[in-house]
């Protein structure tokens, strides 16, 4: 059974089957009194949403998952990757319950940033491995994933950026609306439209000398 935890009093009644696990694991970033630590200090936009897998009335895996929201889009995290950057990971009993959890969390439909997880770890592994036999799009294994939160209207986004910042924006813009009519589209794609969206960006990609093969 897979339950979601989403505030510190459900988090704490699962306190010994949290440092059990993270004993098991050797792994004391991953005790109770760090995830919730973590858990006080949740970033902007962040919720707790720790998914557990229960068999017989035992906590046999735990995912400490944070769901951040930005611009109507959601997504999840682990659970103190955003602000404290230490090695994250998921506690379990062994590799089938792990696998159950993962499958449980891709069932979601909900893109997922592994960033954090260790390297060489049985779960980063078992989530690259995952993710190639299902072909599940959002499963996203990077460190690091570059994105730009744009709040309110773009004229009060572009208030906020440096007068350097503008005056490239504007240049940009200048030399885009040479070329054409310019337009913005911002789209959150599902699993149904993902591979229209990869074609037009991979077109585009390999319109200028990307598409061509050799060293640069």
């Amino acid at each position: 059974m897979i339950k979601i935890i989403e505030n510190i009093k459900e988090l704490s009644a699962i306190e010994n089957d949290c440092n059990r696990l993270a004993d098991n694991l050797e792994m004391p970033l991953l005790r109770f009194e760090w995830l919730v630590n973590c858990a006080r200090t949740l970033g902007p936009g962040e919720n707790m949403f720790v998914v557990i897998l229960v068999e017989e009335g035992i906590v046999k895996a735990i995912a400490p998952l944070v769901l951040a929201k930005d611009n109507s889009a959601e997504r999840l995290g682990m659970l103190g990757a955003s602000l404290h950057g230490e090695p994250c990971g998921f506690l379990y009993e062994d590799e089938t319950y792990l696998h159950d959890l993962l499958e449980a969390i891709a069932r979601m439909n909900k893109t997922i940033f592994f960033g954090g997880i260790r390297e060489l770890s049985l779960e980063k592994i078992k989530i690259e491995q995952f993710s190639e036999q299902n072909k599940n799009p959002v499963m996203i294994n990077s460190k690091n994933v570059p994105y730009l939160p744009v709040h309110g209207t773009w004229e009060s986004f572009q208030q906020k950026i440096s007068k350097s910042q503008r005056s490239s924006l504007k240049r940009l813009l200048r030399i885009a609306e040479e070329m054409g009519k310019v337009s913005i589209e911002i789209t959150t794609p599902d699993v149904e439209n993902v591979d229209k969206y990869l074609g037009e960006i991979f077109e585009t990609e390999a319109s200028s000398w990307k598409k061509e093969p050799g060293p640069r």
